[in-house]
């Protein structure tokens, strides 16, 4: 009992904060629900179990989901140890740059902002948004360059190459038959995987090397 009085007495406004944050992502759905008019249930479910359809529907777009969030989540966490523990500002300054960019792709991608949600809002060309897209990664890797030319750049190149497959089939319309969707959808997908992966064994390589460490330069 001690010990859970001291785990709450260090961890409290850890617990008030998350709680409170918590609620009003609640509160906040309950209130636009009745705002649209519909079932705030509608906004909590899952979709295939809203639309009664089978569990497996949707099922590599979900998976493309989770590894944006973890790819962002790897990103974001990477970028706090590199900043506490290491002398190499860029590679932090990197790491949480497209940490931040791949969770705006996430939150893009699993509420389709750039197809559906500006719509309702305000007219914004999905062309705009893709450049928009494309600047960020251009300003990223050249502010920060001196570490992007150490990492595996080349599956970052084939990245953006599949997504950008995928741009162009659906911009384009490029003939693919019946199956347009899904062969748009499959590039998006390994461009997906790929960015993952190139991330991953950037911020891996960031944090293995030792020659960054600050404990190495507070010995000199």
């Amino acid at each position: 009992m001690n010990e859970l009085l001291n785990q709450f007495k260090s961890h409290k406004l850890v617990l008030f904060t998350a709680f409170l944050i918590a609620v009003f992502f609640l509160i906040a759905t309950f209130e636009y629900a009745i705002y649209k008019n519909i079932e705030p249930a509608n906004l909590t479910r899952d979709t295939a179990t809203i639309l009664n359809g089978p569990a497996y529907f949707g099922a590599l777009s979900n998976l493309g989901i989770i590894l944006w969030s973890a790819t962002a989540a790897i990103m974001l966490f990477s970028a706090v140890h590199l900043y506490q523990n290491t002398v190499q500002r860029r590679a932090a300054l990197m790491t949480l740059l497209y940490g931040l960019l791949t969770a705006m792709l996430c939150f893009d991608d699993t509420y389709q902002f750039h197809e559906k949600a500006f719509s309702g809002i305000i007219y914004v060309p999905e062309e705009l948004i893709y450049l928009f897209y494309l600047i960020c990664i251009a300003v990223i890797s050249t502010v920060c360059r001196v570490v992007v030319v150490t990492t595996p750049f080349i599956i970052g190149l084939a990245a953006m190459a599949f997504f950008g497959m995928s741009i162009l089939i659906d911009e384009v319309n490029l003939p693919s038959g019946k199956h347009d969707a899904f062969v748009e959808d499959s590039f998006k997908f390994i461009g997906i995987v790929l960015w993952t992966v190139y991330h991953f064994k950037s911020a891996f390589g960031f944090i293995s090397d030792v020659s960054w460490r600050k404990e190495n330069f507070n010995k000199e």
